[in-house]
């Protein structure tokens, strides 16, 4: 059995290389209509984070860098800021049709190419990677809410 010092250790040696092909095959998809903090940006709000400062803080930027690479983002239609439903004080991020198309469109193509890497693995092993990613889906959730909670 592995220590939670051995699976730390994995964790950092795999997440990584991982991530940095997920960004070329978000790349390749999205071409020249988004970059991939923009497509950040609009998988956050799709996924059901509606402020400037939630986003901000997954990123690592501050609220006003947010704030320009959204405004950038509104501006070419793929944003919009709405009321808050009861709180009109303050203003939520929305995507457009456009948005959720492109969103979609980039997503999808993205998938299928890093399908392809994954087209030599036995069913046993595609059950098991997708085991896998369940668990550190449902740890690293586990996780933010704690965190969520403190803060």
């Amino acid at each position: 059995m592995k220590s939670n010092t051995d699976l730390g250790k994995r964790l950092l040696e795999v997440i990584p290389p991982l991530m940095h092909q997920i960004r070329i095959e978000v790349r390749a998809s999205a071409k020249k209509e988004l970059t991939i903090p923009q497509f950040r940006i609009l998988a956050h709000i799709q996924l059901g984070v509606k402020h400037v400062s939630q986003i901000a803080e997954l990123h690592g930027v501050s609220q006003p860098s947010m704030s320009k690479m959204v405004e950038g983002l509104v501006k070419r239609g793929l944003i919009k800021r709405a009321p808050h439903s009861s709180d009109r004080r303050q203003i939520v991020l929305e995507l457009t049709g456009k948005g959720k198309a492109l969103y979609e469109k980039v997503k999808i193509a993205a998938q299928k190419n890093l399908n392809v890497n994954l087209i030599n693995l036995s069913t046993n092993e595609r059950t098991k990677l997708s085991q896998a990613l369940d668990l550190i889906a449902k740890t690293f959730k586990n996780q933010q809410d704690r965190n969520k909670d403190q803060s």
